[in-house]
């Protein structure tokens, strides 16, 4: 979006400025991944942890400028990982 304004001063002197406004998309957004018993996960916001069982996350984002924030919901499923002996009687 763009706006001009036109500014006269005292003098008669005008002065022309022109206002470009970017915006900057507000997300809501909710992901689900799969991730390995004891594996690392990273979040959208940088933040770390170590898959022991199903979990959510809220990752609170804020665009350069510190406005603008979103939220992105991480579900994520734990797969097992399984370490199974079995003993065979022939």
């Amino acid at each position: 979006t763009s706006q001009t304004s036109t500014l006269i001063s005292s003098t008669l002197c005008d002065s022309i400025i022109v206002t470009n406004i970017t915006v900057n998309p507000v997300y809501n957004i909710t992901q689900n991944v799969n991730a390995c018993e004891n594996s690392t996960v990273t979040y959208p916001d940088g933040t770390t942890a170590t898959i022991t069982a199903n979990t959510s996350h809220i990752s609170n984002l804020l665009t350069v400028v510190g406005a603008c924030d979103s939220i992105i919901t991480t579900n994520v499923t734990m797969d097992p990982i399984y370490s199974i002996t079995q003993n065979i009687n022939a």
